[in-house]
């Protein structure tokens, strides 16, 4: 009775006791991930991060922290012309006195309320990773629908205060420019749709046409339209194709051009069409705590036809979460044989 009174107790405990995957640690080192609007340009990007630059600059100044470097587009670019990342270091352990987290709420105060750009400074993770902790995933038929669950989901993440930098990696606001071509009227000029596709990809995109070597090293040499007269799309009809005849027209002669917003990426995950949660943990919260909270929202409010998952330090969680059971309970198979072999029986009574 004893024994079973410990094992319910252990089983509760368990449950009562915040639940991460690794304690955060002080890696002296802070990190920023700064999301612009989309479709914003890299010249405008450029100057945000030049705002952001000047945020922290006091701090170094200060002897909080040691360095900063800055990058736009953020990871090479493969999260977008409208992303940038900071890297903050800090001075050593011996020479502060505030923990790394105590100086993240400082960085936190710097830049909150830059305009045109959201900042979003965090703890390097698990194995001292740059992605939130918090990954959680949708997945669904369609992303309309996965847009509207997630949507919900992120609204009440963010009114619990369990985390901050709530956000998705979907969003149908990036602005994008559809040329429609009237194939007939170009018919008739002698102008094809590749001229046409090429010469927007020189004026608007820029175009390697040649090589030069310079000491050794060799450039692309691009062509490219100047970017200063292409301010909206009005003035794409200030481009020119030359026609059968020799003669110049106007690209609105055999083209209209319509503004949509689409989704910059689709996410894909186990085959299905799929939306991620982000977020990163606010002071004195932990990991169990919000996946606990969007485990409770999703059963109770998505559709049979949505499923959920997870990525990242999440799926890390997730998964030693599940094995803890099966260890603990072979742990106890292997005190037991231990103890059969040494008493010579599987049942050895003490009367």
């Amino acid at each position: 009775m004893v024994i079973a009174a410990c094992l319910g107790g252990s089983y509760w405990f368990m449950q009562q006791v915040p639940a991460q995957l690794v304690p955060q640690e002080d890696r002296g080192v802070l990190m920023a991930f700064v999301k612009g609007a989309e479709g914003t340009a890299y010249n405008r990007m450029v100057g945000n991060m030049e705002q952001v630059e000047d945020r922290l600059l006091p701090l170094v100044e200060e002897g909080l922290l040691l360095s900063v470097s800055i990058q736009t587009p953020a990871f090479g670019g493969m999260a977008g012309d409208q992303t940038g990342f900071v890297i903050m270091q800090l001075e050593d352990w011996n020479k502060r006195d505030l923990s790394a987290s105590e100086i993240l709420a400082k960085v936190r105060q710097s830049l909150g309320g830059i305009p045109d750009v959201r900042v979003f400074p965090f703890m390097p993770g698990f194995r001292g990773g740059s992605s939130e902790p918090v990954q959680f995933v949708l997945g669904g038929a369609d992303y309309e629908t996965l847009f509207k669950w997630a949507t919900v989901l992120k609204e009440q993440l963010e009114a619990s205060k369990l985390a901050n930098g709530v956000d998705l990696n979907y969003a149908e606001t990036t602005p994008e420019l559809v040329v429609n071509i009237d194939r007939r009227r170009a018919a008739e000029l002698g102008i094809s749709a590749q001229e046409i596709s090429n010469t927007l990809e020189v004026m608007l995109g820029g175009k390697s046409e040649t090589t030069f070597v310079d000491r050794g090293e060799e450039y692309d040499v691009y062509l490219r339209g100047d970017e200063k007269r292409f301010n909206s799309s009005a003035d794409l009809s200030q481009i020119y194709l030359r026609s059968r005849s020799g003669k110049l027209v106007t690209l609105d002669t055999v083209a209209s051009l319509e503004e949509v917003a689409s989704a910059q990426r689709l996410s894909h995950t186990d085959k299905q069409k799929s939306i991620t949660l982000k977020a990163n943990l606010e002071p004195g919260h932990t990991l169990g705590e919000v996946l606990d909270f969007l485990d409770a929202k999703a059963i109770e409010q998505l559709p049979k036809d949505i499923t959920i998952s997870y990525a990242g330090e999440s799926q890390e969680f997730k998964d030693n979460q599940s094995s803890m059971l099966m260890v603990f309970g072979l742990a106890m198979l292997v005190a037991y044989l231990v103890l059969a072999a040494q008493f010579e029986s599987f049942i050895n009574r003490w009367w």
